[in-house]
């Protein structure tokens, strides 16, 4: 696992990233957590810029930081949303209105598999940013 999420952040960062120029990597927790380490630890180890990355809670806790934006991104940051899946895309549509509405601009999102449910088109055009996947659905017809 721990060698596909390096493979995964390397295309991120050799692909992804200098495409649409983002400042931060991030996403809906827990679909992004280990997908936005491995991209922040990958930069660092190829001593690329990209050294931001954050997740986006499901809820607010009542203690500790209370906030939505764990270890956020610097203000007005081009973030780089990531997820391992898409259907619908509601859940990485939840994380970019909260990046969003906290001043942040979505820059691109990457997942790892689309599973060409009409997700990828539906946030593509809510946000006016690109979708990338490693993988669509469509790939591996064995499986549909």
């Amino acid at each position: 696992m721990v060698l596909f999420l390096c493979t995964f952040a390397d295309w991120i960062l050799d692909n992804v990233v200098p495409a649409c120029a983002a400042d931060a990597v991030g996403g809906p927790t827990l679909g992004a957590d280990f997908i936005a380490a491995a991209v922040v630890m990958r930069a660092h180890q190829r001593g690329l810029p990209l050294v931001n990355g954050c997740i986006v809670r499901k809820e607010i806790k009542q203690h500790g930081t209370q906030k939505a934006i764990e270890n956020p991104p610097a203000a007005g940051a081009r973030v780089l949303l990531v997820e391992d899946v898409i259907t619908s895309g509601s859940s990485v549509a939840r994380a970019a209105d909260v990046f969003l509405a906290a001043g942040y601009q979505v820059a691109a999102i990457a997942v790892i598999i689309d599973r060409e449910s009409g997700g990828k088109a539906a946030l593509e055009e809510k946000y006016t940013a690109p979708v990338y996947a490693l993988f669509n659905r469509s790939d591996f017809p064995e499986a549909i």
